[in-house]
């Protein structure tokens, strides 16, 4: 039974108010270990490391043994790493002798070929998607586990909603020509400057938003569009915003990923599109039908709400971790 987490991720990581939202009323007791967040002797190295860059390993290992000792004094039943891509496997090693030590992983692990060849030191490793679980564990890792990402309870969502459409993310091109017919349709966009850049310059709103702004910003959303960012056409994964934008009760229009219908009932509770000139006709749909709209996107909160928040994914967790 899950007693006591600490939790290793950056304070600023868009899962990190969620999970301590869902512990909190789990009645878990959890603490932060900011693995991005340098103290001064760390952030001096750092600078010294531009002349000698031998000392950025030197950093790393100051890192981590901070971390052993706060498993020391703070005796967790359970670490729980978000992505650790600068956990050394020493410091792997060392945490699970001592408790078991569980790695969330959010990203694409062909891109983290260092945490990759961790996955073994592992009590276990998390993924989102459906193939990189069975890939990994035909690789022979078999603490590779499904457990997907998760939204959370919102209760004081307001009436009025300030945004007709909107998206946020990180500029690329396939999304830039993706979303292009709907610049007329009063669309909003934060992100980062390359967005400054596109077609789309006009609908940009300047700047990139924390964690706790997304939440803020997609409550007074009528429509958010979402736009995955999936490696491979095998890959299954809903990704994080799916479950903000129903835990926010705006309505979601989503490209197609075959997870998306394993938790939302497609139509019902989430829309989907299939092409760009779908998308914008689904857009130009939603909006003037208002309370369509509003139907589908209570439907889709209330799923998420009952089914899809930390606290169902921690109690997944929960068994996982007896499965062995």
């Amino acid at each position: 039974m899950l007693k006591k987490i600490l939790l290793v991720m950056p304070k600023y990581a868009s899962f990190y108010p969620m999970m301590t939202q869902a512990l909190d009323s789990m009645g878990i007791q959890h603490s932060l270990f900011d693995n991005r967040k340098s103290n001064l002797a760390e952030k001096f190295i750092f600078l010294l490391s531009k002349i000698s860059p031998q000392l950025k390993i030197f950093k790393l290992n100051l890192m981590n043994s901070r971390l052993l000792k706060k498993v020391i004094e703070y005796k967790p039943n359970l670490v729980l790493v978000i992505k650790g891509e600068n956990l050394t496997t020493p410091t792997i090693k060392k945490v699970k002798n001592a408790v078991p030590i569980v790695n969330w992983f959010p990203d694409f692990l062909q891109d983290h070929k260092n945490v990759e060849k961790q996955i073994k030191f592992y009590s276990f490793f998390l993924h989102a998607d459906r193939y990189e679980v069975k890939k990994y564990r035909k690789m022979g890792y078999k603490n590779f586990y499904l457990l997907a990402w998760a939204g959370m309870k919102i209760k004081s969502i307001p009436k009025k909603r300030d945004y007709d459409v909107v998206f946020v993310g990180t500029y690329n091109k396939k999304r830039e020509e993706k979303f292009a017919p709907l610049k007329n349709l009063n669309f909003k966009i934060w992100g980062d400057v390359r967005w400054k850049k596109s077609i789309l310059a006009n609908n940009y709103m300047g700047k990139w938003v924390s964690s706790n702004e997304v939440i803020e910003l997609l409550k007074k959303s009528k429509i958010v569009i979402n736009l995955h960012q999936n490696k491979s056409y095998l890959n299954t994964m809903a990704n994080l915003r799916v479950y903000e934008a129903t835990s926010c009760k705006a309505l979601l229009i989503s490209d197609w990923w075959a997870d998306l219908p394993k938790f939302y009932r497609i139509g019902k509770e989430i829309i989907v599109y299939r092409s760009k000139d779908d998308l914008v006709q689904k857009v130009r749909f939603y909006l003037k039908n208002e309370l369509l709209r509003a139907k589908i996107a209570n439907a889709g909160y209330l799923k998420t709400f009952k089914e899809h928040t930390y606290g169902n994914r921690f109690r997944e967790l929960e068994h996982i971790l007896h499965s062995k």
